[in-house]
């Protein structure tokens, strides 16, 4: 088994022994203890990401730690947040609840907290909740003049004895993309095609999830590009629902649109609309099946060469 390790950002940490490289013979359920030990030269949030791969097959796991380094004597906290979940309309002005949790061992030394809009520099004192940990503060966004992608950013400011921490920064866009799914029936689904395993699946829709950085202008191109149209979304992670017009002709065609969009370097993941037979157990020799869940349910085994 080898390891690779990475450190974001990549100064101010750094763990020793590395294990950058590292093999291991797991070989007759060998096993040896990897003890490292954390260097540090600057304060900062750090993530560690630790990969082990079987090198005889490829297999790959990874495991991700988060560091946060504070000089002697700076309060011991952390906090997350502001969160909001949810994305913004064009020329609205939109009720809005942000919330930040407090935790470490210098909780209890917390004076107040505050928010800070950094766009436009506006700042909201926040009030503890239920929790003492918790922290909200209703506000309301005004969009009117912002396009889609343009964004609110926040960070929370924790006030305490021994001086303040600030929250990594979050974020708050504008879309012009629905801010729901799209219900597609059960009626919808089977009046569509039928796959050689009787799975039903949509004729003319299916879901796709972008990249978190994709703009929603790209999102647009890409979508019209494979003849498609948006009618369902949800912003917070990038899933679009597509219909495609006029729809294919067969189950085939279907599916030879999907994977030619699942091409895309923006695309993470999609699904068509199916109905599911949970007692079905298909298995794929494709290599990217991860990225094509449908395919356990679809004997769609000729994808390969379709291109």
């Amino acid at each position: 088994m080898r390891f690779t390790q990475t450190i974001t950002p990549d100064t101010g940490l750094e763990l020793s022994p590395s294990l950058d490289g590292t093999v291991m013979d797991i070989t007759g359920g060998k096993t040896d203890d990897l003890t490292q030990w954390i260097v540090t030269t600057a304060e900062g949030n750090y993530e560690i990401v630790t990969t082990a791969t079987v090198v005889e097959t490829g297999e790959k796991v990874s495991a991700r730690n988060e560091v946060r380094v504070i000089a002697p004597g700076s309060p011991s906290i952390m906090v997350t947040g502001p969160v909001g979940r949810g994305a913004l309309k064009p020329d609205t002005i939109t009720p809005f609840t942000l919330g930040a949790e407090i935790f470490g061992k210098d909780a209890d030394k917390v004076e107040g907290v505050t928010v800070k809009e950094n766009r436009t520099g506006q700042q909201w004192t926040m009030q503890e909740g239920s929790s003492s940990q918790i922290y909200t503060v209703d506000i309301s966004l005004d969009t009117r003049g912002m396009a889609p992608d343009e964004c609110f950013t926040f960070r929370s400011i924790v006030h305490t004895t021994k001086g303040e921490v600030v929250s990594e920064e979050q974020k708050v866009c504008v879309t012009g993309l629905p801010l729901t799914m799209t219900n597609i029936t059960r009626e919808e689904i089977k009046a569509g095609f039928t796959a050689p395993d009787g799975t039903e699946v949509a004729k003319d829709a299916f879901t796709v999830e972008f990249k978190p950085n994709v703009l929603e202008s790209r999102i647009r191109e890409i979508v019209a590009a494979h003849g498609g149209i948006i009618i369902g979304a949800n912003p917070d992670d990038k899933r679009i629902q597509v219909r495609l017009a006029p729809a294919p002709a067969s189950l085939e065609a279907l599916l030879r649109t999907m994977h030619q969009m699942l091409q895309r370097p923006e695309v993470v993941w999609m699904n068509p609309e199916y109905l599911i037979d949970m007692n079905l157990s298909l298995k794929t020799s494709d290599p990217e099946q991860d990225r094509q869940g449908y395919l356990k349910h679809i004997r769609a085994g000729y994808l390969v060469g379709l291109g």
